[in-house]
């Protein structure tokens, strides 16, 4: 308990990567008993990293390399809930206005959300609107919260913010068309948040940097063709599955840091 009082947030940073560690291993368990299905609860809990395990071509046809595979990835995802939940070691809470206190939890709840949405988006898809309503809620408080940078930045940053009700209103209605550039342009605002975090000098360069790295996976993979059987289909699952790793991690990191000095 002492090793864990030393990070800001170190107990609950524990609490959720081992509960997420117990639920992998239960899964890589049941996923080792006879049945054609048992390893897709491991397929799920294990998202992003567990759709690059089961679709390289290393583990085709090979199901106990698949698994391990898989748990591998799983423990992996564990080990990066816990270093970026802990919070930077020997960081102190201090005293926050209402706006920032308000963007640290969308952003927490966002960044469940971009994970659990890659885990059970197909199946419940009010869980993908939750993440684009949020993703603009966030884009309003980050323009009020950042408030140090010249205002025609920070517009620009909210304006690209917005932009999240462009492919948000194709959850909503789904027989409108959207052109490809204007997913592409919404990408955009994680690295311009990056930039703009980096000019505030009030969150670290490695919370900037996942935000810039996050986006540039996001805009690259809205510039290649969606097509899995492609021969751009594995880049594409790579660079989703960075985006959401890196964008996740940002925003718990971003929610961290607003808090602590």
């Amino acid at each position: 308990m002492r090793f864990l009082s030393r990070y800001p947030h170190g107990v609950a940073a524990a609490a959720v990567s081992g509960v997420y560690l117990a639920v992998v291993l239960l899964s890589a368990l049941v996923a080792l008993m006879p049945g054609e299905l048992t390893g897709i609860l491991l397929i799920i809990v294990t998202e992003p990293l567990g759709s690059l395990a089961v679709a390289s071509p290393l583990t085709d046809g090979n199901a106990p390399l698949a698994v391990a595979a898989l748990l591998a990835a799983g423990l992996l995802q564990s080990w990066l809930m816990w270093v970026v939940g802990r919070g930077p070691l020997g960081a102190r809470p201090v005293a926050l206005s209402g706006a920032a206190r308000a963007l640290r939890w969308v952003l927490y709840i966002y960044a469940g959300g971009q994970i659990f949405g890659r885990m059970v988006g197909l199946f419940l898809p009010p869980v993908y609107w939750l993440a684009e309503a949020l993703g603009v809620v966030a884009a309003i408080l980050v323009y009020v919260v950042l408030d140090r940078a010249p205002q025609w930045l920070r517009l620009i940053v909210l304006a690209l913010g917005l932009l999240w009700l462009v492919p948000g209103a194709t959850l909503l209605l789904p027989n409108l068309t959207v052109p490809d550039w204007a997913v592409v342009v919404t990408a955009l605002w994680w690295p311009a948040v990056g930039l703009l975090q980096v000019w505030e000098q009030r969150w670290t360069l490695l919370t900037s940097v996942l935000a810039i790295v996050g986006g540039a996976a996001a805009v690259i993979l809205g510039l290649l063709p969606d097509d899995p059987s492609s021969s751009v289909g594995w880049l594409n699952q790579v660079l989703g599955a960075v985006t959401t790793l890196a964008v996740s991690a940002w925003a718990v990191r971003t929610a961290h840091e607003a808090g602590l000095r």
